[in-house]
């Protein structure tokens, strides 16, 4: 993206985009490089190099922060389709710690180990025994 620090106020968008959104880009996509051409170029623009080999040039002359961003995020973005479908299938999505008739454990067995591990109240009880057996046989009176 190519824009000016001090630009003419036609030009004022392209900055106010990069204040306003620059970092979040780089937060949300972490594969994708981003390019600032600070004070190098006579008018703003974007440019995109897509996954198939192809160049989309954007000519951001005179375009607000909010344009710029609309237009970008309509070309290059999800659509709303896409978007609808992928949270539904994060909803969807069967949790590993779910259980009941349809998830692959049927019921809950504390007491039971799970893959050679003992549980937290089988863990809990054996403690507990223990430190019966312990007071026990100091001071048989206490219990």
């Amino acid at each position: 993206m190519g824009f000016h620090r001090n630009p003419a106020e036609e030009q004022s968008g392209a900055r106010d985009f990069v204040y306003w959104h620059w970092a979040q880009l780089q937060y949300h996509n972490p594969k994708v490089q981003l390019v600032k051409h600070v004070d190098k170029v006579i008018t703003p623009f974007a440019r995109a190099y897509l996954n198939d080999g192809r160049e989309v040039l954007f000519d951001l002359d005179g375009m607000r922060r909010e344009e710029i961003e609309k237009t970008l995020a309509k070309t290059l973005g999800k659509t709303e389709l896409v978007e609808r479908r992928e949270r539904l299938e994060s909803i969807a999505k069967l949790n590993p710690a779910d259980f009941g008739s349809k998830n692959e454990r049927q019921r809950f067995t504390p007491e039971t180990t799970l893959n050679g591990r003992e549980t937290a109240r089988t863990i809990k009880d054996n403690a507990r025994n223990q430190l019966i057996m312990i007071i026990s046989s100091y001071s048989p009176c206490i219990l």
